[in-house]
């Protein structure tokens, strides 16, 4: 395994471009038992969707009728990342991070993606949130356009490889403006070699 993501990062605090909702759809945020409605897109499963919203996160939806045209869900205490080493990074109190956005694929490039982002920030920045950030795939070029269209700007560079019971992650800052500091905070929670040094220390043992 080896992967790369980009950590793109917004500052609910200043202006950002806002996207207008199509006339009838419903963009809301789901419950227990909207979960099912996953079923209709290649996202995670019912169950999986249950336990998310179960924990305390969001699942945001963008409705047809009762046909589902969008779906993400808004982690409210930490990102999930294999290069985190208990599993997913820690949020500061101020931040949330969007994951796992998937849009019908006869909906794709009608913006139904841009209006729910603007749907959900909008709700977050009335909480009192403050910064919003999202991991993307390097290569996922068109999301990439996407984001960096909201307003979105590039944070960090985060690696994850794995090779056998070997495995590293790294975090590259993009630069020194105030969204740097962020990416620092995550940088102490990163997988770094954890399994391989267990391993080391078994076989040292033995000897």
């Amino acid at each position: 395994m080896n992967e790369t993501h980009v950590l793109y990062v917004l500052d609910l605090s200043l202006d950002y471009p806002r996207a207008q909702p199509a006339a009838g759809v419903v963009m809301r945020r789901g419950e227990l038992g909207d979960a099912r409605l996953l079923e209709q897109l290649e996202t995670v499963s019912p169950t999986e969707a249950r336990r998310r919203v179960e924990d305390g996160n969001y699942l945001n939806l963008v409705l047809e009728g009762p046909r589902l045209l969008h779906c993400s869900f808004t982690f409210t205490r930490g990102m999930p990342s294999l290069a985190a080493a208990a599993g997913e990074f820690p949020l500061p109190a101020d931040t949330r991070c969007l994951e796992d956005g998937v849009t019908a694929a006869d909906s794709r490039g009608t913006g139904i993606g841009p209006q729910c982002i603007t749907f959900i920030i909008d709700g977050l920045k009335a909480e009192g949130v403050r910064w919003v950030v999202v991991k993307v795939a390097v290569d996922n070029i068109s999301s990439r356009r996407h984001i960096e269209k909201g307003g979105f700007e590039e944070m960090a560079r985060l690696r994850h490889e794995r090779w056998g019971r070997r495995s590293h992650s790294s975090l590259r800052p993009t630069d020194e403006s105030a969204p740097h500091c962020l990416a620092v905070a995550l940088a102490p929670e990163l997988r770094r070699g954890r399994v391989r040094e267990r391993g080391l220390a078994t076989r040292r043992r033995a000897h």
